[in-house]
């Protein structure tokens, strides 16, 4: 498993009670630098993750640690079909990446820009473009390797894109609530979608 932190606070715990394993991630949020969308919304109204400065400070205290392995995970979209938005993600960690690397003289052994690729819901909304977002991702990732002379694993979390087209939820009614609106209660939830 990799051990993906939220916050500099998670190190100690992690510490104190598992120990630091060898590779170690860290979820970036970035905050007002990148917008979210309508489902998911601003970053800087998250909960999640850490911000610019918090991420030099972990892996800086990593390093410090003994901690050899390292990555990078952000995810701020959901059910988007604009193939750009990820680009730009990309854009945005590998430059990140970039200037972690060279400050605190580490290397990152993957990035994970996320997923939230969508899935057209409405006869009217286009397909997403993966040939043409994997096209521009993958010039950015030539650039960060002749740049910084190394290459770390990329990735990508599609579960709707992969499964969403391809199945059906299949649910009952199980209530019936009448307050301000009209709610039905179903025998299944979030993570069963």
């Amino acid at each position: 498993a990799i051990i993906n932190l939220e916050d500099v606070s998670h190190i100690t715990f992690l510490e104190r009670h598992a120990g630091l394993p060898d590779l170690v991630c860290f979820r970036y949020n970035p905050g007002s630098t990148r917008t979210g969308n309508v489902i998911i919304g601003h970053p800087e109204d998250a909960k999640y993750g850490f911000t610019r400065e918090q991420l030099f400070e972990g892996y800086r205290a990593l390093r410090d640690k003994g901690v050899k392995r390292f990555g990078i995970h952000t995810m701020v979209a959901s059910n988007e079909l604009d193939p750009m938005y990820f680009v730009e993600t990309a854009e945005i960690l590998f430059t990140l990446v970039t200037e972690i690397s060279r400050e605190l003289e580490i290397r990152f052994d993957f990035v994970n820009i996320g997923g939230g690729i969508g899935i057209p819901y409405k006869p009217e909304q286009p397909a997403f473009n993966l040939g043409a977002m994997a096209e521009a991702v993958e010039g950015l990732f030539g650039d960060f390797r002749a740049a910084n002379g190394y290459q770390p694993g990329l990735s990508m979390e599609c579960g709707r894109f992969m499964t969403g087209p391809h199945g059906v939820l299949v649910t009952r009614a199980i209530n019936h609530k009448a307050i301000y609106r009209e709610y039905v209660g179903v025998d299944a939830c979030m993570s069963a979608l």
